[in-house]
């Protein structure tokens, strides 16, 4: 299908798309232009399938405007940008539809979500981002000099801008603001702990009750404060029951007649996302409760924020653009700024301290469900501990009460969180007053919350919608539902909302209407989404997607992916895991929580077999289709998820993927069974499916027969599985291999380090096995000659990092192959080096005698650069080889930028000594990482320290996200390779977690 830049080329009259790029930026290398073109025409593709033809079809909307294109274009380049939808002309053609700003924004940040998938575009996109900081900061000085001179016109000035009567208008404004949160005055009051995992983990203990501590307690150090959690979590509570008391305790107070008097307590704001930005949502959230006008302007906001006579509450904060929120933290630093987000690394620098809602304890858990169950509360409360999936509902004050409430009804109580939700709504809605109307039924009420929730996640990243569009989204739901064939009669849309307002379903601000929770507008809106057949891409804002997908996940089913809805599935599943395999992974394991049911069993082989022969048998060209789809996606999604490690992913290549598919190899193979395939690389002009009757046997190494390039023994995209997820457990089955034989990409030291410790073990097995120490420098040509005189070169002994007991084999012909891929990407191997020293070479000696000094000062000095390199590859190996998914690795997220500090044990009566033998490790004290708050131009840091007293302090000053601390000690074994042995004992557990759909990162 044409796209924007090829669309540009013929309007133009040029030859091809990127003569269209070459044109607008004539010096710009070919791989720069390729990368610009794909990231512009997916941009545009993703633009298309959210308004399809509303603002002009493909040829005729205003992006292939020659002036727009030529925009875009120069957009993408360093120095210049980035876009904003102000620069781009909304007129299209053909009498298309003008495109309003606020489109071409939501345009703008398509292009920008693909330019961060391209690492060459997106470090220009950040170096622009940058630029545009630094150029509002000084902006911010300039405004700071006119600030000083208003200074002593700032209290008479506060005074008039919120009425003639100041004193009036705050009481009032406290009423207001304390009657609005009474009722979570009743919840329990929760606790936080410091951000990082070990203390989130700890904390969730009786044992660690000293580690967790109130949100009031927080604040009272008056610094920017963020406050994380995953949905449920009650961060919101916590905040309205401060609010509440702030608004109590202000009011019985000293207030000033006019402006501020001293001892008065600040005002408190609370701001939710909502149409406008971080400064509007201020002035509407003042004016909601009483205080001023719609009046006040951004340039009010900064200066009032200035005179710190605020306290500043920002919910559900990475919703709002960051720079605005930097533009707070800026302004406001002389008032108490708290922002309240899900677990979202692209806010956490913004706050000076990071903390998180601490997990329930089994107090606390029993305080939430007593109200419910009374007597039965300790009896269910052990319930829910022992099953492990009722456990993780059982963390967060919301999925807890759900459970709660859902006992009452009966002994069976959903474990997965799709079905929690689907029950608790069913409960809720047989408690209701009847009406006498339509919305006494609850599927027709769910629908009408489908369609608002939908329509809502569809236009607003704020989760927010006017309500007159409100009145026309359940309008459109009434309508869809007739045309499906209900008689429905005259449905009121005002009283519909109204009803549905009064029973909480949802709440109004304003002229703004929000659902409860966010979590209940995710839930009816994936039923709504598979209920439509609608597409995810239609979704604003990638969260959102997210979230939605995690619930709609859970309604996929064999009958629906097969034979009910093929193609809807097809493409949810396929954005999915083009947004992130990893979640799709999670979502993907939601489906098997809906046979989990009471009156519902899984679907086995026979049943999904029947439901295949219920279809027509697939044709040549169904299959082909199928095939096609599957290796299409299978090369999008390494291509976009892992750019690096194409070595890993058959068919090995940078190229274009094709697959190989056997026609049936028996008989009585069920109609689309016993396809064999195979990727291979094909032109771009050839087909990317090939059949044939026989693919040819080879003999390999392993001592196995197979197919040659052959993959999988049946072709699951033929017979019914989407394409998307065949490719999904395809990247999912290679990533576990490369994890288990420590074959990840490799940054340039573990390349360098693997091809020496591999020319040690074979120098080792065939030219010297007596000795016992080894050169640190191998002349290649010397060990091959010596290697090639055998007649047969026994195999080189090498223990992967993750089982030390077990060995891997590597032969000569591997060491060659190794060799070969470091000298293509320029790794010093003439001489062949390790980029650090082994540490058998600072300490030969096996004897287990105590270390003298000197020894335990070159241990000590060898050990930072060991830490040093190992942590800097580490970086480089997640961001680098996982860039789209970077932030979900918490030994990354939750490690940079680091400090490593390296305490000395007892070394009284020489405690610190040798290993016994080269079997055993040198203990010397421990290891603290700490991922430090002062943001440090140093990405890794080490320091070594005397004892664990100096380290810990080093962790309360500096650190805020992590602390770990393990032992420091070391192997002097020649056949474990020391670089890669830590790099993948800090990858492993987090990537072993995201290919079972764990997500450690994201709730």
């Amino acid at each position: 299908m044409a796209g924007l830049i090829e669309a540009a080329a013929t309007k133009w009259g040029l030859d091809t798309a990127e003569s269209v790029v070459q044109k607008v930026v004539p010096e710009t290398p070919s791989e720069t232009t390729n990368s610009i073109r794909d990231a512009i025409d997916r941009a545009a593709e993703s633009f298309h399938e959210r308004y399809e033809d509303r603002y002009g079809g493909k040829n005729t909307s205003f992006l292939v405007r020659k002036k727009n294109v030529e925009t875009i274009i120069w957009s993408t380049l360093p120095g210049n940008g980035p876009l904003s939808g102000e620069d781009l002309i909304g007129e299209g053609f053909e009498q298309a539809e003008e495109a309003p700003v606020e489109v071409r924004n939501e345009f703008v940040e398509l292009l920008h979500e693909e330019m961060r998938r391209d690492r060459r575009l997106g470090e220009i996109l950040e170096r622009q981002e940058q630029r545009r900081k630094a150029n509002r900061h000084r902006e911010k000085l300039l405004d700071e000099v006119e600030t000083i001179r208003q200074a002593t016109e700032e209290e008479e000035w506060f005074g008039e801008s919120v009425g003639k009567d100041p004193r009036s208008n705050y009481l009032q404004y406290l009423q207001n603001i304390a009657d609005r949160f009474e009722e979570d005055t009743h919840s329990i009051a929760l606790d936080v702990v410091p951000g990082g995992k070990e203390r989130r983990r700890e904390a969730g203990s009786e044992k660690y009750a000293e580690k967790r501590r109130k949100l009031p307690e927080m604040l009272e150090e008056r610094e920017a404060l963020l406050l994380t959690g995953p949905p449920g979590s009650g961060k919101s509570v916590m905040i309205e029951q401060h609010l509440w008391r702030m608004a109590i305790e202000a009011a019985a107070g000293p207030i000033g007649e006019k402006g501020f008097c001293e001892g008065q307590s600040p005002i408190p704001i609370y701001v939710t996302p909502g149409r406008g930005d971080i400064f509007d949502r201020i002035a509407h959230a003042l004016h909601r409760d009483g205080l001023g006008d719609r009046t006040f302007s951004e340039e009010w906001v900064r200066r009032a924020l200035s005179t710190g006579h605020f306290f500043l509450a920002i919910d559900d904060a990475n919703r709002f653009a960051r720079n605005g929120l930097s533009d707070i933290l800026d302004y406001a630093s002389d008032t108490q700024v708290i922002l309240l987000s899900r677990d979202r690394p692209q806010i956490r620098r913004e706050a000076a301290n990071h903390y998180h809602v601490a997990p329930l304890t089994e107090s606390q858990a029993k305080s939430v469900l007593r109200p419910d169950l009374g007597e039965e509360t300790e009896a269910f409360y052990y319930q829910t501990q022992r099953d492990e999936r009722l456990r993780a509902l059982a963390r967060k004050p919301q999925t807890l009460q759900l459970l709660a409430s859902s006992r009452t009804e009966n002994l069976w109580i959903p474990d997965d969180r799709f079905g929690l939700y689907e029950k608790a709504f069913k409960s809720r809605h047989r408690k209701e007053e009847p009406r006498g109307d339509l919305l006494d039924e609850a599927w027709f009420k769910r629908r009408l919350l489908g369609g608002v929730a939908l329509d809502t996640a569809t236009s607003s990243k704020s989760y927010t919608l006017p309500r007159p569009e409100a009145h026309k989204s359940i309008n459109r739901a009434v309508q869809r539902l007739e045309e499906e064939g209900y008689d429905l009669g005259a449905i009121s849309a005002p009283g519909a909302l109204d009803t549905l307002e009064r029973q909480g379903q949802v709440v109004a601000d304003g002229e703004t209407i929000q659902f409860e929770h966010d979590r209940w507008l995710e839930f009816f809106a994936a039923c709504e989404l598979v209920e439509r057949e609608d597409s995810l891409g239609s979704i604003a804002g990638e969260e959102a997607r997210r979230e939605i997908a995690f619930f709609a996940g859970a309604l996929s089913t064999i009958e629906s992916e097969i034979r009910d809805k093929p193609e809807f599935w097809a493409d949810f599943w396929r954005r999915v895991a083009l947004l992130d395999p990893f979640w799709a992974l999670t979502c993907r394991g939601q489906r098997k929580s809906r046979y989990r049911r009471e009156d519902e069993s899984p679907v086995g082989v026979q049943d999904r077999q029947q439901i295949l022969n219920e279809l027509p048998d697939p044709s040549e060209a169904e299959i082909k289709e199928a095939y096609s789809a599957y290796a299409e996606t299978y090369e999008r999604l390494w291509d976009i998820h892992c750019p690096r490690m194409a070595e890993i992913f058959p068919p090995h290549t940078d190229g274009r993927v094709g697959v190989l598919v056997e026609r049936d190899l028996h008989e009585s193979a069920f109609p689309g069974e016993a396809h064999l395939h195979g990727f291979v690389e094909v032109a771009p002009e050839e087909p990317r499916t090939h059949l044939v009757d026989e693919l040819e046997y080879t003999y390999h190494d392993d001592g196995e027969t197979t197919p040659a390039r052959i993959l999988a023994s049946s072709a699951d995209p033929a017979r019914g599985t989407p394409p998307a997820v065949a490719a999904l457990k395809r990247l999912k089955d290679t990533l576990e291999r490369a994890l288990e034989k420590d074959q990840l990409w490799e940054p340039a030291p573990l390349l360098q380090e693997r091809a020496y410790f591999e020319a040690v073990a074979l120098h080792r097995a065939n030219l010297d096995s007596s000795r016992t120490d080894f050169p640190l420098s191998i002349e290649v040509d010397q060990l091959r000659r010596g290697l090639e005189q055998l007649s047969w070169a026994s195999k080189g002994k090498l223990d992967p990092s993750d089982r030390l007991g077990t060995r891997r084999k590597i032969s000569y012909s591997e060491w060659l192959e190794t060799m070969e891929e470091a000298e293509q990407r320029n790794v010093l191997t003439r001489p062949l080096k390790p980029p650090i020293p082994p540490p058998w070479t600072v300490i030969p000696t096996c004897d287990g005698q105590p270390l003298s000094d000197t020894e335990i000062e070159k241990l000590t000095e060898w050990s930072v650069e060991y830490y040093e390199t190992m942590y800097q590859i580490l970086f480089e190996l997640i961001e680098k080889g996982f860039p789209t998914t970077k932030q979900r690795f918490r030994c990354f997220a939750d490690t940079f930028p680091v400090l490593v500090v390296l305490a000395l044990g007892d070394r009284s009566e020489g405690q610190v000594r040798r290993p016994k033998n080269k079997l055993s490790r040198a203990r010397l004290g421990e290891v603290w990482t700490i991922q430090r708050r002062d943001s440090p131009e140093e990405r890794v840091e080490v320091m070594t320290v005397e004892d664990d007293s100096e380290a810990r302090k080093l962790a309360e000053e500096k650190g805020t996200m992590g602390v770990w601390r393990t032992g420091w000690s070391m192997w002097f074994r020649p056949s474990i390779l020391p670089l890669q042995h830590g790099i993948y004992r800090k990858v492993r557990d987090d990537l072993e977690k995201l290919l079972r759909g764990k997500s450690p990162r994201l709730h």
